[in-house]
């Protein structure tokens, strides 16, 4: 939770959403608000030979110990199918929607190893 992005630096969620180039969807649930968001972290975007690069943007909810990353370009289509399908793969996870937008949510510390991130 303290540093979720190898080779990251924190910023401030108005400076990655920019240097990420899209809004960063911030959950509003019954659980976790906009509110809780802790520290931003932000890895990659680095522009070369006027082209930008992808990176990825780590949002933390310190408190709920939850850690919302954005990564462009995206990893998927960004469909609930495609979510739906990885879920399958990944014990305790599930998909959602934030803003209609589907997510897939992964539990903290539910792989082989304990210690992934949620």
């Amino acid at each position: 939770m303290a540093h979720p992005l190898l080779c990251a630096r924190r910023t401030t969620l108005a400076r990655a959403a920019g240097v990420a180039g899209t809004p960063l969807v911030l959950p509003r649930t019954r659980v976790v608000r906009p509110a809780d968001v802790g520290p931003v972290w932000i890895e990659g975007f680095a522009r070369r030979n006027g082209h930008e690069t992808s990176g990825t943007v780590a949002l933390t909810f310190p408190a709920r110990k939850l850690i919302v990353e954005y990564t462009r370009p995206a990893p998927s289509d960004g469909s609930a199918a495609h979510f739906q399908a990885m879920a399958v793969g990944l014990p305790s996870s599930k998909v959602v929607a934030l803003k209609r937008r589907p997510a897939l949510v992964i539990r903290q510390g539910s792989d082989q190893t304990g210690h992934n991130f949620g």
